[in-house]
């Protein structure tokens, strides 16, 4: 946990501090944005992780990996989809155990998400 800021206190000359801690990030789909990107269950991923998304009318749909030095080093998934929500299984067993970014562009609209693949228990 990361100080927001300080305050001093003028009568005791304490120091009180203000923070905050994030668990996640909640992208809620509006009339500017057609699609919602969910987060990949499980995270930690194995083998195999899902990813869920909702589209609010028809589009092209592109999934893109991307390592931690952010480069991109795959598109498992490309092509258009009609309106409503998806789970798309991402086969992780090529990926080394590490953190990776998944972007998804619908459209012109994008979202970027976090997960952590494991090494497997064969």
């Amino acid at each position: 946990k990361q100080p927001v800021r300080l305050v001093f206190d003028p009568d005791t000359n304490i120091m009180l501090k203000a923070g905050s801690t994030g668990l996640g990030i909640i992208n809620i789909p509006g009339d500017s944005v057609p699609f919602n990107l969910f987060q990949n269950v499980p995270n930690p991923a194995g083998n195999k992780t899902d990813i869920p998304y909702f589209l609010q009318s028809p589009m092209h749909v592109t999934l893109e990996i991307i390592d931690i030095s952010g480069k991109s080093i795959a598109i498992p998934y490309n092509e258009f989809k009609p309106a409503g929500r998806f789970i798309f299984t991402l086969d992780c067993s090529g990926l080394r155990p590490g953190t990776y970014f998944y972007r998804m562009t619908a459209g012109k609209y994008e979202m970027t998400k976090k997960m952590v693949i494991m090494p497997s228990k064969d």
